[in-house]
């Protein structure tokens, strides 16, 4: 049995070290995707049951010497995850795709009802208010950021999808 241990010594260091080399490359992955930038106000509208898209809305401080870009963002909660603002044309609100949306070094943007936002496509399940919604937000130089956002009814405070506007979603093409 003692031989047999001994035997097996040599490769369980290596896969010590292998270990060790790999956790000690992904750290600086991990550190990046929070540094620089912070999120505050993180919150997702709840909607009925048979909702299947909803908005999220938040701000983002970008406290870096470079500018930034959000890219996209993904989320267990819903199938898709995409940027979007609404705009005004002719008196129809209107919400386009947006590649991306800067934040300069050391500003802030705030994503919120009426303006630029993030919609989640096709909800794996019915949000319902003080739940929490877990969305990766990703960032113009690979790096991501989790954040927690509080489903909230938005009903009594905020841009409220199910009101007299027309809404029209625009390909970015």
């Amino acid at each position: 049995m003692t031989r047999r241990l001994s035997s097996l010594h040599p490769l369980l260091t290596s896969l010590a070290i292998i270990l060790t080399v790999a956790i000690v490359s992904i750290s600086p992955l991990a550190a990046r995707a929070t540094e620089g930038v912070s999120v505050e106000q993180a919150m997702v509208r709840a909607g009925p049951p048979s909702l299947s898209t909803t908005a999220a809305y938040l701000t983002l401080h970008n406290n870096s010497g470079k500018n930034i870009s959000l890219t996209g963002a993904h989320s267990p909660a819903a199938q898709e995850a995409s940027l979007h603002e609404t705009v005004l044309s002719d008196g129809v609100t209107k919400m386009r795709p947006v590649p991306r949306v800067q934040v300069a070094a050391g500003a802030s943007v705030t994503l919120s009802p009426g303006g630029l936002h993030l919609m989640l496509n096709g909800l794996r399940q019915p949000l319902h208010p003080g739940e929490s919604v877990e969305i990766v937000l990703e960032f113009s130089d690979g790096s991501t950021l989790p954040v927690h956002a509080e489903v909230r009814d938005l009903r009594d405070g905020g841009h409220d999808h199910e009101h007299a506007h027309e809404h029209k979603h625009e390909d970015m093409h």
